[in-house]
C-alpha cells in the first residue's frame, strides 16, 4: 500500500509516526506479507525487501541501536544497489 506520506502509514498501522532514529517512511507486516510505504519512491520499497532479504527471523527491532542501524545500512545498501 502506497500513502502521501508517513502520517498515512502511521494512520493505517496505528503505529508512531516518529521512532527513535526519525520519521517512519514505511513498515512491513512480514505474518502477513504487506508493506506500507510513506512515499511513493521505489528505494522505500526495495529498502523494506531488503528486510526481508537480510533481517533473521524473529528479530526484534529496538532493542539493540547497533543491530538495528547495521540491519537498516544493510537494506539501504540494497535499495540503493
Amino acid at each position: 500500500m502506497v500513502f502521501q506520506s508517513p502520517e498515512g502509514v502511521a494512520r493505517a498501522t496505528m503505529q508512531p509516526q516518529q521512532e527513535a532514529m526519525g520519521e517512519a517512511v514505511s513498515r512491513s507486516n512480514l505474518r502477513r506479507g504487506v508493506v506500507y510505504l510513506g512515499r511513493s519512491t521505489p528505494e522505500d520499497l526495495y529498502v523494506e525487501l531488503g528486510k526481508w532479504f537480510f533481517y533473521e527471523e524473529g528479530y526484534k527491532w529496538g532493542q539493540n541501536r547497533a543491530a538495528d542501524l547495521r540491519h537498516l545500512q544493510l537494506a539501504e545498501s540494497f535499495a540503493t544497489y
